[in-house]
């Protein structure tokens, strides 16, 4: 009789156990991270003087997208090879 006694109180904890831990799962949820290829460009301003030249991007979705790091665009008057890298 204790055996079965036993049993049940680690069924219990066990299911206990994967209550919490579903109900944790299912509240969190999994973050997708969004590609580059959801990002758009809305608005581009070119300013024949080069001086107040701009670009508005756009995520359509709700996760963020870090443009920081591989992100470039190039610009002839920028440096020698024209490249200029996006800061946040």
């Amino acid at each position: 009789m204790a055996y079965l006694t036993k049993s049940k109180n680690i069924l219990t904890i066990a299911l206990i156990f994967f209550a919490v831990f579903a109900i944790f799962i299912s509240k969190t949820g999994i973050v997708l991270a969004a590609s580059w290829g959801d990002l758009r460009i809305t608005e581009v301003l070119y300013d024949a003087n080069n001086t107040a030249e701009w670009i508005e991007l756009y995520n359509p979705t709700n996760n963020n997208i870090t443009i920081s790091q591989d992100w470039k665009y190039y610009d002839i008057t920028t440096n020698s090879n024209g490249e200029t890298l996006f800061q946040n």
